[in-house]
Order: C-alpha cells, then sequence, then structure tokens
C-alpha cells in the first residue's frame, strides 16, 4: 500500500516530464541544424533511471513497517 502510493508521484511525473521534453526536442530540432533531438534511447534510459530512484525512495522506508508483526504495532499505540 506504501509502495503503491509513494510510487505513483514519480511516475505522475516521468509521465508530465516525458510530455514536455517530447516538446521541448521539437523546439530544438526545429531551431538547430543538424541536431537529432528525438533519439529514443536516452529518453529510455532516462525513464528507466527517475523510475530506478523512486522505487528505492518508495522501498527503503516501506521496508521496516512491512518486517513488523501488526499486534505489536498496535499495542504500542
Amino acid at each position: 500500500m506504501l509502495m503503491r502510493e509513494t510510487f505513483g508521484l514519480p511516475a505522475v511525473g516521468l509521465l508530465i516530464g516525458a510530455g514536455l521534453a517530447h516538446g521541448g526536442s521539437l523546439v530544438i530540432k526545429s531551431r538547430l541544424y543538424r541536431v537529432a533531438a528525438q533519439d529514443p534511447p536516452p529518453f529510455l534510459l532516462a525513464c528507466a533511471l527517475l523510475l530506478a530512484v523512486g522505487f528505492s525512495a518508495a522501498y527503503v522506508p516501506a521496508r521496516r513497517p512491512s518486517k513488523l508483526d501488526p499486534m505489536i504495532a498496535l499495542r504500542q499505540e
């Protein structure tokens, strides 16, 4: 549950950023001479890197509470 909530924000940001990057690359392509602005491998690599960072940012804090016994956690509150 925590992973889904935390991982949703980087996914939405990645979708918005990919759209803006695509639009920006079209502007760059129209303004510069001999520039291949829409090369898929750098975009895919950047997306994979951002998703990996988002996943690790969500996984590390979610790992500790998932190992606790729910009854022990409820008794302490």
